[in-house]
């Protein structure tokens, strides 16, 4: 008896550090992109664009939770429920994305790159282009880039739970 309870301790600890190894921003964005192959841009090409002239091409939306955009997020961003449809999404926003480059983004990617698909199937011509933000906000914090709460610029990032927000630096 003793040594099963050796061995599935010994299991669970080496199960534990496996997973810290494989829980990676790095890995869960490969993850993301393999699961929904759509266009991304990185954090670093999306800031440079957001701050200079192009800025105005691009229309952002935050696929959070209400709560998670109001602690903070893209200074931008418009908040949309990542669970909306493509229909409700394209009566509502349809005419500003015409002609934009439009960027989803959630904490890590999931959440938006699932929205930003629908919309490419739904709508493939309407934006000039659809992208997810790689990595999402997450990433975007991690690297020093700026956030915002309605109070202004902010180092507060939701973390969307206590798993998932291990993966904040």
């Amino acid at each position: 008896m003793k040594i099963a309870i050796w061995l599935i301790i010994i299991v669970g600890f080496a199960a534990l550090i496996a997973w810290q190894y494989f829980f990676t921003l790095d890995a869960i964005e490969k993850l993301v992109e393999k699961s929904h192959p759509i266009p991304n841009i990185s954090v670093d090409a999306f800031f440079s664009k957001m701050t200079s002239a192009d800025s105005v091409d691009y229309l952002i939306f935050d696929t959070r939770a209400p709560e998670e955009f109001q602690r903070s997020h893209l200074k931008t961003a418009i908040q949309v429920n990542p669970n909306t449809s493509p229909e409700n999404f394209l009566k509502k926003y349809g005419g500003q994305i015409v002609g934009k480059k439009v960027v989803f983004y959630c904490s890590v990617g999931a959440r938006s790159s699932i929205l930003a698909e629908k919309i490419l199937h739904e709508a493939p011509d309407i934006a000039d282009s659809v992208m997810n933000l790689r990595g999402g906000i997450f990433r975007w914090y991690n690297r020093g880039y700026p956030v915002y709460s309605a109070r202004g610029q902010t180092n507060d990032v939701h973390p969307y739970n206590f798993f998932w927000g291990k993966l904040l630096k």
